[in-house]
């Protein structure tokens, strides 16, 4: 299993062990949808012609995240993309989760982007995401080992070095994906149409930017170093 630690703005560093099923995610069924190569080309302008062709920015393997101690860090996520109505949150700790917290709720399909579902995390211990589609009585996490037959319902792509892209996939896997992924489970997986895998149902945009203080706080600050400045100086 990967996490990722936020090791400083300028980069992203990742230590792993090793990777369990790794799945491309198929291209829409429906018409009225877009796959995650069109919407990765939508939101940050590139020109990649099919999620194979996408997967040269894949994070492979990514399931849990940690901001290390003395790091002044903190974690945005923005609701992109929904084609579903769905809960998203993290969860502590990492591995045998207790505490679910949700982040947003989306009640609204296709481009979201700039519709509120945005919000700043302050998490300290390794923690994962999840999914919580509506009406399906299931909660998808990002660990592959928390879900129904190990499978991975998030997959994760490199933006730039303070940005990635988590896509999601809100029903079971298909016995079938584009490189046949999940052939071997097969017979445990019911015939359904709309078991579809092509992970577009919530598209998290994830940022980590430096905390910069309010300019009060560095008033006060200035301030306080003034006042030790003043109090030597008349001891002096």
């Amino acid at each position: 299993m990967r996490y990722l630690a936020i090791l400083g703005i300028a980069g992203l560093v990742f230590a792993s062990t090793s990777a369990m099923a790794i799945n491309i995610p198929n291209e829409t069924p429906h018409a009225a949808e877009l796959s995650v190569w069109e919407i990765y080309n939508d939101l940050y302008g590139t020109a990649y012609t099919s999620n194979v062709d996408l997967d040269v920015m894949r994070i492979v393997d990514l399931q849990t995240f940690m901001i290390p101690l003395g790091q002044d860090l903190v974690v945005e996520a923005e609701a992109r993309y929904a084609y579903v109505v769905s809960e998203f949150g993290y969860y502590t700790p990492a591995g045998a989760p207790t505490n679910y917290q949700g982040i947003f709720s989306v009640n609204q399909v296709g481009d979201v982007s700039g519709l509120g579902y945005t919000q700043v995390l302050n998490i300290t211990d390794e923690f994962g995401f999840y999914l919580d589609p509506a009406g399906e009585g299931a909660v998808w996490h990002s660990e592959q080992a928390l879900n129904w037959l190990g499978d991975d319902h998030m997959v994760a792509y490199g933006v730039d070095a303070n940005t990635i892209l988590l896509c999601w996939e809100d029903l079971p896997l298909p016995s079938e994906g584009e490189n046949n992924f999940l052939a071997a489970a097969s017979q445990m997986r019911p015939a359904d149409p709309r078991y579809d895998g092509d992970y577009n149902d919530l598209v998290v945009e994830i940022r980590f930017r430096e905390i910069v203080p309010e300019p009060a706080t560095m008033i006060l600050f200035g301030l306080g170093i003034a006042g030790v400045a003043l109090r030597r100086f008349l001891v002096a």
